[in-house]
């Protein structure tokens, strides 16, 4: 389903815009400022791909080489990433929680509330993604034993309102804000979200093409109304609120064989989504450096100064994917083959 791939980017894309793109004239976007959205859509999207990957032998799943690929995943560029930043705090005379690296290095800073925004703040939701990869085997393997489609999509839709009513009411209490925002627990419900959507795909397939672009661009109309009256509701939106949405247009477009799939499957297209992981986990690191380089030409030019961290971003993405992603997964594939 290389149509998917793309998606990755724009979301990632977008939520890099969103943490740089205060001081330019992105601030009042409302699409920008709905961004952090894109983090329940890779949750959800993740248990979707993980689901296609690994449905036929989830009974029998090599678990140790299940993990294994999922580590070398994300680890090392993880890891690059940590150390980019650390370097600039040393660099530059910062001090450092080493209470906050230990936390990071084993990936557990979502957990703990006090520690879930230092260093390389994005890398919360690796930490939560983490907590996902161990419950997956047993999620599926649950979900697979459901085989009505009504039921398991009323499981799902259960536990995303439940997730939602928590969030809700912690969040207004005033208290705890971090422990609402970014516990693994109140994002599990976009993770399981995309494994159902991923088995009703399975179910229903093929549907006819009228069907696949309604599923598909019916929910990105609906939160484009939703943005237009500037719905209160969407101030929820960190912790899968668009979910259900979002796996809507994951089946529409998964399902799609138009000429929308094929052009987001256009080879440049899918390179970006390919690097995709990389803008996302980089994008702390780098502008630590970018903003301290920057600033002394292009302080009073905040827009160009923008624009040239997402070409660096980009270019730097690309390069870690060519020379530590896509080296260790072949090998790793070599190994267990």
């Amino acid at each position: 389903m290389p149509q998917l791939t793309f998606t990755r980017f724009i979301a990632a894309i977008l939520i890099v815009l969103f943490h740089f793109g205060q001081n330019t004239s992105l601030s009042t976007n409302p699409i920008i400022n709905l961004a952090t959205a894109g983090v329940s859509y890779f949750f959800l999207l993740s248990g979707f791909i993980l689901s296609s990957v690994y449905y036929k032998n989830t009974e029998n799943l090599n678990k140790k080489q299940y993990y294994l690929k999922r580590f070398v995943r994300i680890y090392p560029v993880y890891i690059l990433a940590l150390l980019i930043l650390i370097s600039f705090i040393f660099l530059t005379k910062q001090t450092i929680d080493f209470k906050a690296v230990f936390l990071q290095i084993f990936l557990l800073q979502s957990w703990f509330p006090d520690f879930v925004k230092t260093l390389n703040i994005p890398s919360w939701s690796l930490s939560v993604e983490v907590f996902f990869y161990l419950l997956f085997p047993f999620l599926i393997n649950s979900l697979k034993q459901i085989r009505k489609k009504w039921l398991i999509t009323l499981i799902g839709l259960i536990i995303w309102f439940l997730s939602l009513i928590i969030y809700y009411y912690g969040l207004n209490s005033g208290l705890f804000i971090n422990f609402f925002n970014y516990n693994p627990l109140l994002h599990l419900n976009s993770f399981i979200l995309g494994i159902i959507s991923y088995l009703l795909f399975k179910e229903l397939k093929p549907i006819s093409p009228i069907r696949s672009l309604f599923c598909t661009f019916s929910p990105l109309i609906i939160i484009a109304l939703l943005l237009i009256i500037q719905a209160p509701i969407l101030h929820y939106n960190n912790n899968g609120l668009l979910a259900p949405l979002f796996a809507i247009f994951l089946f529409g477009l998964a399902s799609d064989q138009s000429y929308l799939s094929k052009f987001l499957s256009f080879r440049p297209f899918i390179i970006l989504g390919e690097i995709s992981y990389a803008i996302y986990i980089l994008q702390v690191p780098l502008y630590a450096w970018w903003d301290a380089v920057s600033n002394r030409y292009l302080n009073n030019y905040q827009n160009l100064q923008l624009s040239g961290f997402i070409i660096l971003l980009i270019v730097v993405s690309w390069i870690s994917f060519k020379l530590i992603e896509e080296p260790i997964r072949k090998y790793l594939k070599q190994k267990i083959n």
